[in-house]
């Protein structure tokens, strides 16, 4: 292995690490703007609202986000149980 083909791989290397930081940077952008939205959320859904979207929601991921992040927007008695 030659200085010419460590260099062809640590560019690649370079390539794919930069690659990565950007999909974990869009990630986390969108994480906020997901915490934002059920945040804003919670100004104009009820309780009962939040219950309803969460029900009808198949998509476990969905649910797990509300629960994560909308812990606040389920009614009292479904939080002490």
């Amino acid at each position: 292995m030659n200085d010419e083909d460590i260099q062809q791989i640590l560019d690649r290397l370079g390539n794919r690490v930069s690659r990565l930081g950007e999909e974990n940077r869009l990630c986390k952008l969108r994480d906020d703007a997901g915490k934002e939205l059920i945040q804003q959320l919670g100004q104009y859904l009820s309780s009962e609202d939040w219950i309803n979207v969460f029900e009808s929601s198949e998509n476990i991921f969905v649910k797990d986000l509300m629960k994560e992040w909308g812990a606040h927007l389920f009614p009292e008695k479904l939080n002490d149980e």
